[in-house]
């Protein structure tokens, strides 16, 4: 959240977002803005990052280079960057992708919602993948865990 706690405008969000994902591209594979952005709130507490990396030492390569760097375990590290609050998950398994971007884009009535459906099925969803028994479905995108749970897409900006 922004030190004030005050919101701030998408727009000032996204330009933030957008110089943090080009930052972060030098050093995963794939980034993602998700949260509140991607859900194009008018007004954002956050940024949310999803990476992915091949490399469980990229914390120590972010760490290095951002200044006042909390760690949250070994898959989320936390900052402020120009007053604004931005969390970082880390995907270091591509299967972890797709659902940690579902996971981290919320919003948390739309998490809610699909974790309830998975369980319905039998089925687990979590940010690292969707289960079904002891092995992980594949889901390379948000879309195929739509899919799997037989649900039509819902676009990030209509998750709100």
């Amino acid at each position: 959240m922004a030190k004030n706690k005050d919101k701030i405008p998408l727009a000032k969000a996204e330009k933030t977002a957008d110089s943090l994902r080009e930052y972060f591209s030098d050093v995963c594979e794939q980034v993602v803005v998700c949260g509140s952005v991607r859900r194009k709130a008018k007004t954002v507490a956050d940024i949310d990052l999803v990476v992915l990396a091949p490399k469980k030492d990229l914390t120590d390569t972010i760490i290095l280079n951002i200044h006042k760097t909390s760690l949250a375990g070994f898959r989320k590290i936390s900052f402020t960057y120009f007053d604004i609050q931005v969390d970082i998950m880390i995907a270091y398994d591509p299967q972890e992708f797709a659902p940690m971007i579902l996971h981290c884009t919320g919003g948390k009535w739309s998490n809610i919602k699909m974790r309830r459906r998975a369980k319905e099925m039998g089925l687990k969803l979590n940010e690292y993948g969707l289960w079904k028994g002891g092995g992980r479905l594949p889901c390379k995108t948000e879309k195929d865990i739509y899919k799997h749970l037989g649900l039509e897409y819902i676009e990030p900006k209509n998750r709100n």
